[in-house]
This record gives structure tokens, sequence and C-alpha cells, in this order.
């Protein structure tokens, strides 16, 4: 049940005329929460269902007992271990029942929502312990689910208590459809565009045209971004018509100036998960000293690539990023400590150097497995590369997303903006009516599959 569906759609109707009617009781909020999350997600699997119910039974159960929390974090370190080793098996091999498993839809993404709870639970964050119904309410969140923004305990507790349904008003209305098109407009078109012209270039890496494997180096970067991004914009559009606000996930991460500047801008409540939970909990960040923060920040963004897939090329991509932060640490601490003035030529090449180093990062995300990447590499700089009409098309596409990226945050405050100067709901509705046609008319057809889905 994905979200620019007919059946979400039919589905967040009936959520929506229900959600008003439940009584001014926290229970019943979560409770209701509980039932449409069980629904939403029984759509891909129920036996997934029942797998996601028991590990919000685990955690709620360790809140309750104090002595289970570490063994339950265990667990949830242990279940994307085994999840990420099970998609490195070839399938055809394994015996009854094994063959038939399927990795659970936003596992990573619900492991560590849950743990957020246990974590807020642990160290006293929370006002008063929860019912089962409220960890139910809250981990498997049906905006978030599959592939967040990751939520923090304590951020949901206080809109839950407080009642969210105060904050639907014509204002947040507005808000939630300017972001609700723009996810589409960022997945249904310039996702999908850019999708097909990358898949091509992918297919045959060491027979395509370098010119063909260039462009898709860039459009790849815009492809998952738009997808990603477009993605956390409908979930965050989702929960403000419920009135829920969630964390914001990207912050136009591709006008960054260094590798880590960039990740504090992209996936940012990932980022920030390992930050609060691995880099400075566990790792204790930079409070052995300078070479340890190296060491400590080297080691979370091997977790990230981890966190992403245990094949080779994960972990590779991992440690390509590891390095980029690695080097803007160090340089921040040992080579320009002092905060100087940088000329406007220093931020463009600061720049250009960032962004090319995360897209060529970007292949061994791509890649399907390692040998593929190194195969794109050399092709990537093989001779005879020529210009051929349809990469004029591609590069328009690259171009638009990247016009997108840079006015994203204008195009994100449209429904505020939108309050400002038309008061009239009707004229609003219409409005975003023309909108959203314009938006299904432009888009190609079918529907690929979210990026980030698999993670």
């Amino acid at each position: 049940m994905l979200f620019p569906t007919i059946s979400f759609v039919l589905f967040f109707l009936l959520v929506s005329v229900l959600w008003p009617l439940l009584p001014d009781s926290r229970q019943a909020r979560s409770g209701f929460l509980a039932v449409a999350n069980a629904l939403f997600y029984a759509a891909a699997s129920v036996p997934l269902l029942a797998y996601l119910t028991g590990w919000s039974i685990c955690l709620w159960w360790a809140g309750r007992k104090g002595s289970f929390a570490r063994l339950t974090v265990g667990v949830g370190v242990l279940q994307l271990a085994f999840w990420k080793t099970f998609e490195l098996l070839p399938k055809s091999q394994l015996p009854e029942p094994f063959a038939h498993w399927v990795v659970p839809l936003g596992v990573s993404f619900f492991t560590f929502q849950g743990l957020t709870y246990l974590f807020a639970r642990q160290q006293k964050q929370l006002l008063q312990p929860w019912s089962l119904l409220d960890v139910l309410g809250f981990v498997s969140f049906f905006p978030t689910v599959l592939s967040g923004p990751i939520l923090r305990a304590t951020d949901w507790e206080r809109q839950i208590a407080s009642d969210p349904r105060k904050n639907q008003t014509p204002a947040t209305f507005s808000r939630a459809m300017g972001w609700l098109c723009l996810g589409l407009f960022y997945k249904l078109v310039l996702s999908t565009l850019l999708g097909e012209s990358v898949d091509a270039a992918w297919s045959e890496p060491s027979e395509q045209n370098p010119v063909s494997l260039w462009l898709s180096v860039y459009g790849y970067s815009f492809q998952l971004y738009t997808d990603f991004c477009g993605y956390s914009y409908l979930a965050a559009a989702v929960a403000l018509l419920l009135g829920f606000e969630v964390p914001r996930n990207f912050d136009r991460p591709y006008l960054s100036q260094s590798v880590q500047e960039f990740w504090r801008r992209w996936h940012m409540t990932l980022s920030h998960w390992l930050r609060d939970y691995l880099y400075i909990a566990a790792l204790k960040g930079n409070a052995k000293g300078k070479r340890w923060q190296v060491v400590n920040v080297v080691v979370t963004f091997l977790v990230c690539g981890a966190w992403h897939g245990l094949a080779l090329h994960y972990l590779v991509w991992g440690v390509w990023q590891a390095l980029g932060v690695a080097y803007s640490t160090v340089a921040k601490l040992w080579l320009s400590p002092t905060s100087k003035p940088v000329s406007t030529a220093g931020r463009i090449l600061r720049w250009f150097l960032a962004f090319h180093f995360i897209a060529f990062g970007w292949v061994w995300f791509r890649a399907p497995d390692f040998t593929t990447a190194l195969e794109f590499f050399k092709a990537l700089v093989a001779p005879g590369g020529t210009w051929q009409a349809e990469h004029g098309m591609t590069l328009l596409v690259i171009v638009g997303a990247a016009l997108a990226h840079l006015g994203e945050h204008r195009l994100a405050d449209a429904g505020n903006v939108l309050t400002r100067y038309v008061s009239r709901t009707w004229a609003q509705l219409v409005f975003w009516a023309v909108v959203l046609m314009t938006i299904l008319a432009a888009s190609p057809a079918g529907l690929p599959p979210f990026i980030y889905f698999k993670y």
C-alpha cells in the first residue's frame, strides 16, 4: 500500500474520517493508531506484521522490566545483522521454509525508532510508563514505518499526550498539501524520469557510451535524492494531515561544502540517531581526544554503511564516506583550527569537490555488487564517448532536478505562502487540486518502488 496509490488514498480517507471522532484520550488515540498501523502493514504481509508486533512487544516488556533493556538492544542489533546477512544468501539454495522468507519492510527504520523508546525509558526522559498500545502506535506509525523519517520517543510522547488533532488547522492543511505536492513531483516526475536513463546506463556498464555513464553519475545522485526526499515529504505531509509534526530529513545536502556538512543535511534523522546513540553515547565522541574523535567518526560511518547492507559494495561505500568525513574532521581540528574567511572561489571549489566525492560514492551504493562497480568506474574513463540525441533530455531532467533542489526551501514553503495570500478554503482546495492533476499528468506511467524500501 504505497502512498501515491488509490488503495492508500481510500485507507487514509477512512482514517481521516474516524480520527476526529475519537474521545479525548491518549489511549484511544494510541489504540486507534495501532489498529491503523496494523492494517497498513498487513496490506504488505500479514506474517511480517506479526514480526513487527513481536518486536514492539519486546520493546514494551523491556521498558517495563529494566533488567531486559540491554538484552533487547542486543536483539535489535542482532535482528538487523541477521537480515542484512540473509540478503546475501542465494535463496534458491536455502532449505524450506527459509527459501521463501523476505526481509521485513522497513526493518532498519522500525528497529532504530523502537530503540529510541527504550533509550528514553532507561534515561527517564518519558513523562509516564507507556502501555502496549502506546508502543504499537509509535513503533509502527504508518506514515514513517517503511522509510522514515526516524521518530524519537520523547517527541512522540509530547504530541500524542497533548492531542495532535488540535494541530489540524487550515494553515497546517495547506502546509501539508505543499509537502504532498512536492513529494509527488519529486517521486512521480523527477525520480521516475531519472531512473529510466540511470537504469539503462547500468544495464551493461562496460558496453555503454561513457557520456551515458557520466550522466548517470549525476542522474543517480538526483534520482536517489528526489526518491528518498520525496518519500520524506509525503510521510511528513500524511502525518501533518493527522496533526503530527515529524522531524525534517533533508536540508538541500548537495549544497554542502564538505562531506561532514553533507551528512548534517542528508537523512538527518539517521545521522542524528547515529550521532546521539553510537558516536556520543557508545563511543564517547571526542571525550578521549582528537585522535579518538577521528577513529569514532570512522567507526560511526562504517556502521552507517553496514546499516544499508553487509554486501561488499555497501561496506566500501561506508568506508568511502568514513574517509570523507574523517578528512573533514582532520581539516577542522588540525589543518584549519581557526575560522578564516573563505573567498567565493574557495567556496565554489569546496562545493565542487564535496559534490563529486559524494556523487562518485553513490556508484558503490547503486551497484548490484562490488565487481559491477569496478566495471562502471573503468568504463567511465574509457575513450570514445560521443554525445547522442537522448543525452539532451537526460541532461535537461538533471538540470531541472538541480534547480528544484536549489529552490527546495521555497517550494516546500508554498503552503504557507498560499495561506498568507489566499484566505478562502475553497480557493485553496481548487489550487491544490489543479497542482495535483498537473503533477499526475506530467508523470510517466507506472510507479517504481521507493529505493529505500529495501533498507
